[in-house]
């Protein structure tokens, strides 16, 4: 590793990622797994965006779910029963200050804006079909969700 990375210098990350099929996503958390194991990060956060709340979801204190539904449409905050049901810690990250944000796929209008009241010191978006509101968009020639995860760390390795 780089010394002065942004891989290395990532203390707190939050992660989105855009939900699309179980399998995709049981590669994708194998895959971050991973490369978080040999990171130096202190604190993580990932929230999966989904398409409704019907959805069967693995309950786990590291995942947190969020739909367009659960967001209020003026005033982008939590909605009160998504924050006690569904949005498990959704409120908490929302009002926590993370080094680097990495988001996978392209996420909702009304989702991404309120991701973006998060501070956010970095903002990389990885196949965000050139989302402008990203520091940095990273475009994965790969299909597979891992090899995405492994190209975003080790493009982030390589950049000062």
């Amino acid at each position: 590793m780089h010394s002065s990375s942004i891989w290395s210098r990532t203390q707190s990350l939050l992660v989105l990622y855009v939900f699309r099929t179980e399998k995709e996503f049981n590669e994708f958390r194998i895959a971050l797994d991973l490369i978080l194991n040999k990171s130096d990060i202190k604190r993580i956060k990932i929230i999966v965006l989904i398409k409704d709340k019907s959805q069967d979801v693995l309950k786990h204190s590291l995942f947190s779910y969020i739909s367009e539904e659960d967001i209020h449409f003026f005033t982008l905050e939590l909605k009160k029963k998504s924050k006690n049901e569904f949005g498990y810690h959704l409120d908490i990250a929302r009002h926590t200050a993370f080094d680097l944000l990495l988001c996978f796929g392209k996420p909702t209008k009304k989702v991404l804006k309120w991701l973006l009241k998060i501070k956010i010191q970095q903002r990389i978006g990885v196949n965000t079909e050139g989302l402008e509101t990203f520091n940095l968009n990273l475009q994965s020639t790969s299909k597979r969700v891992k090899e995405q995860v492994f190209f975003t760390r080790d493009t982030l390795d390589k950049i000062n």
